[in-house]
């Protein structure tokens, strides 16, 4: 069945967006998408782990700082130009690899700070 988001006024069916994860270290994550409904949108809006991050004409995002060996969840809304209500959204789940810590490693090594970059 297609995924229905209410967001403010809007309630519809919305198209599919399919993410595909093109790169993973241990303090970050790529995720890339297009849309499976046919249509080509003109604006993304993104969110990690239920936070807005930022809007971008793109089908590509990298979040870095991330910790190790943790699931994040990108969700995406997809919009026409001009358009106040999404017409196509989608949402996946990636972890982080593992960073295997000594002793020695710095504690901003081991347990960095997220940054969110676009």
């Amino acid at each position: 069945a297609t995924p229905t988001k209410s967001a403010n006024a809007c309630i519809m069916s919305l198209e599919p967006i399919e993410f595909s994860m093109s790169g993973r270290t241990a303090n970050s994550i790529t995720w890339k998408w297009e849309d499976k409904g046919g249509t080509n949108f003109d604006t993304y809006s993104i969110y990690l782990n239920g936070i807005f991050v930022r809007k971008t004409d793109r089908q590509v995002y990298t979040a870095k700082g991330l910790k190790p060996n943790t699931s994040y969840t990108i969700e995406v809304d997809a919009r026409k130009k001009g358009e106040t209500c999404p017409h196509g959204w989608g949402t996946d789940t990636r972890k982080t690899l593992s960073l295997s810590c000594s002793t020695q490693d710095s504690f901003a090594k081991c347990y960095p700070m997220p940054v969110l970059t676009y």
